[in-house]
C-alpha cells in the first residue's frame, strides 16, 4: 500500500501539533532546553538591549504596559505564587542573610524612609500583616502541641479551638502578659499541667455554668474549671 503523501501545509500542521503535544507532555524539559539555548545563543549585550527596548515601550505606553502586566499576572497568578513560595523555602537561609546584610548596610536610610508621611500607611499595613501571620503560625503550633482537638467533645476544626486555663485564671494571665501567651507557652515547652485545648462551646459552657453539657451525655469527663 503506497504511503500517503502530505502537502507542504499538512506537514507543517502535523509538525506544529507534534511540537505542541511534546511541550504539554514535558514542560520542565522544554523549559530547561530553552534556558540552555538562551545561555548558548543570547549574550549579555543582547539581553541588555532587549531590556532597554522593553523599558522604552513601557515608558511610551505606560497604561497599556500596566494593563498587560496585570493581565499576565492574573492569568498565571496561582502557579507563580506556588513557585515563589517554593523558592523562598528552598533558599530561606540565603534570603534571610541577604535581607540582614542589606538592612545593616542601609539602616539609616531605611529608618529615615519609615519616618516619611507617605510611607507610614505602607509600613503600618506591613507590620499588621506580619504580626497576623506570626500569630496564626503560633496558634497552629499551639493547637498541634495540645492534641489538635477539644479535650471535652473531640471537635477538631481549628477555627473552633481555644486555649483553656484549667486553674480558671485565663483573664488574669492575659492581663499580665497581653498577647504574648502563645510565645510564653512555646518557650516553656507547651506545658499541660494548667493548659488544655477546648472548643469555644465547651470553653464558654465551663465559664458560664461551671460544667460542660458533654459531661452529662456520656462525653469526656474532666475536672471542672473556668473558661480562659
Amino acid at each position: 500500500m503506497p504511503k500517503k503523501r502530505f502537502t507542504e501545509e499538512e506537514r507543517k500542521q502535523r509538525l506544529r501539533e507534534a511540537v505542541k503535544r511534546y511541550r504539554l507532555a514535558h514542560p520542565e524539559r522544554v523549559q530547561e532546553q530553552r534556558r540552555r539555548w538562551r545561555e548558548r545563543n543570547v549574550d549579555a549585550e543582547y539581553r541588555k538591549q532587549q531590556a532597554e527596548k522593553r523599558m522604552q515601550i513601557r515608558h511610551a505606553n505606560p497604561e497599556e504596559a500596566r494593563a498587560k502586566v496585570r493581565l499576565d499576572y492574573h492569568k498565571h497568578r496561582d502557579e507563580r505564587l506556588v513557585r515563589m513560595r517554593q523558592y523562598r523555602l528552598d533558599n530561606l537561609a540565603r534570603l534571610t542573610a541577604k535581607k540582614k546584610e542589606y538592612y545593616a548596610a542601609n539602616r539609616e536610610v531605611i529608618l529615615e524612609r519609615r519616618k516619611l508621611e507617605k510611607f507610614k500607611p505602607y509600613y503600618k499595613e506591613m507590620r499588621r500583616r506580619n504580626s497576623k501571620a506570626q500569630q496564626d503560625r503560633l496558634r497552629e503550633q499551639m493547637i498541634a502541641a495540645y492534641g489538635g482537638k477539644c479535650a471535652c467533645c473531640g471537635e477538631d476544626k481549628p477555627e473552633f479551638m481555644t486555649l483553656d486555663h484549667t486553674d480558671g485564671r485565663g483573664s488574669h494571665h492575659r492581663r499580665e502578659v497581653g498577647h504574648a501567651v502563645y510565645r510564653i507557652l512555646r518557650r516553656a515547652g507547651w506545658p499541660t499541667d494548667k493548659y488544655r485545648l477546648l472548643c469555644m462551646n465547651c470553653n464558654w459552657a465551663m465559664g458560664l455554668r461551671g460544667y460542660c453539657p458533654h459531661q452529662q451525655v456520656g462525653g469526656a469527663t474532666f475536672a471542672i474549671g473556668v473558661a480562659a
